[in-house]
Parts: structure tokens; sequence; C-alpha cells
């Protein structure tokens, strides 16, 4: 009898943890550059979705999208311009999504589809302040990057943290320089059914094609985004009643009152 109780206690337990969907993590970055392959003159990506830092392991457009000086290929903004960018998870399709808006006004877009399957509307998400930042290496030369007007789509809520109107970095000869948010972003996006999207302009100065030296992966913003899903009710209930049932029954075994 206490043994089968045992058993049915954790096999409750397990259904309940079982029952908890699964958290989903992705990474984007955008980074300037320009065409022509190698890490000093081109680029395995120039904006990209993944489940690692996007410097490695994401998913990547070579030489879809980059800057360089033949008009053809003039997806960057050149002279210091700024153009729009978008970054979020869509729950519609269950991906996320990294795309900006090419010098012709079109969307420019790489995403990566949640393997676990969809997850909840409530999920609570975390953007660290680690890995939301901008760069600029020590050997981009004169240059600088910048992220401005930063929103978060409707009905998103803000639960930590602050979202700033901007944030930049520049070149200082022979450092890298970083700039990142001072604490944790955490927002719930229930009232938008799930979908959220962090936009802004991103501006570029200093890159090769148009008078300047910054190339390849230089000068980047990148953001991790981390998703967690808040266990439903009936999910807490159910692992409740499995802790209820087993500390019933170490009760009773101390009392001697289950054989």
């Amino acid at each position: 009898m206490r043994r089968n109780s045992v058993v049915l206690g954790i096999l409750i337990i397990v259904s309940a943890m079982g029952a908890s969907a699964q958290s989903f993590s992705f990474y984007s970055t955008l980074r300037a550059g320009r065409n022509g392959g190698g890490s000093a003159g081109g680029n395995g990506w120039e904006i990209a979705t993944g489940t690692t830092p996007a410097y490695s392991n994401a998913t990547w457009t070579d030489g879809q999208f980059s800057y360089n000086s033949s008009p053809s290929d003039n997806h960057w903004r050149a002279s210091n311009g700024t153009q729009q960018f978008e970054v979020g998870y869509d729950a519609l399709t269950n991906r996320a999504v990294t795309r900006v808006r090419d010098f012709q006004g079109d969307w420019t877009e790489v995403s990566r589809t949640n393997p676990a399957g969809a997850i909840p509307s409530n999920t609570i998400w975390t953007l660290p302040a680690s890995s939301f930042n901008v760069s600029v290496a020590s050997s981009a030369g004169p240059s600088s990057i910048a992220i401005e007007g930063l929103t978060l789509s409707p009905n998103v809520a803000l639960l930590s943290g602050s979202l700033p109107p901007s944030l930049a970095a520049s070149f200082t000869p022979g450092v890298g320089t970083n700039a990142s948010l001072s604490s944790p972003l955490v927002l719930n996006a229930a009232a938008n059914g799930g979908s959220w999207f962090l936009s802004g302009t991103i501006r570029f100065s200093g890159l090769q094609g148009s008078g300047g030296s910054a190339l390849g992966s230089q000068l980047s913003f990148n953001l991790g985004a981390i998703g967690n899903p808040t266990p439903e009710a009936s999910t807490m209930s159910l692992l409740g009643g499995g802790l209820v049932l087993l500390g019933w029954m170490s009760r009773r075994r101390r009392m001697g009152g289950v054989k």
C-alpha cells in the first residue's frame, strides 16, 4: 500500500513536470561589413537568428545582406543614415525573427522556428543585459554604431528593467568598445497573443565602401532572448497534489500508520 502510494505520488509529479512547456531561446545579430568572403573582407552573415550567440552557429544569409560600394548590393545605408529593424518572437508562426528594411524599403529577414513546438502566450521573456549590446572592434578605424528610438510592440508588458531610447558605441584606437543594457529586460506578451517585437533604427558610420574602413563583423548589434513558459494552474495543481501525497505518506510512515 505504502509503496504503491509513493509510486503514485512520483508519477503525478513527473506528469506535472512533463506537462510544462519547453523554454525557447534565440540570439539575433545585425552587423556591418561588405561582401567578399573571409573574416577580413567579407561576411559569414550580416543579419542572423541563431540558437547560440550569433557569433557562431547562426541561421545566416551569406552575401544577401551587406554593404559595399556596388549600388545593387547597397543594403546598409551609407553616410550615417538610419534604417528600421525589428527583433522578436512571432507567436502565429512560432518563430524568432530578425529583420531590417533595406535601401529599397523592403524587409530582409531571417528566422528560426522553435523546434519544441508552440509556447504559451503568457511566456515570460528575459533579455539578458550581457547579450543586449552594440560593439565596435578595435581595428574598425573611425566608426560608430547606434540603435535609436527603441520601442516594444503595443500591449507588451515590461515587467522589469528599462528600455533605453538609444544605445551607442564608437571607435577608440586600440580598444574595442561595447555598450550594453544596465539590467535585463523581463516582459510578458500575453495581451498581444504571445508575440513581441523590439523595434528601432540602426545607424552605422565609417563603413568601408562609404568612405570609412569598418568591415566584416567590426560593427555589430546583438540581442539574446530566453522565453520561459509560466506553468498553467492545472499543472501547478497536479504538481501540488503529488507533493501533498508524498508528504502525507512520509508523515504516516513516521507515525507508523502505514504498512
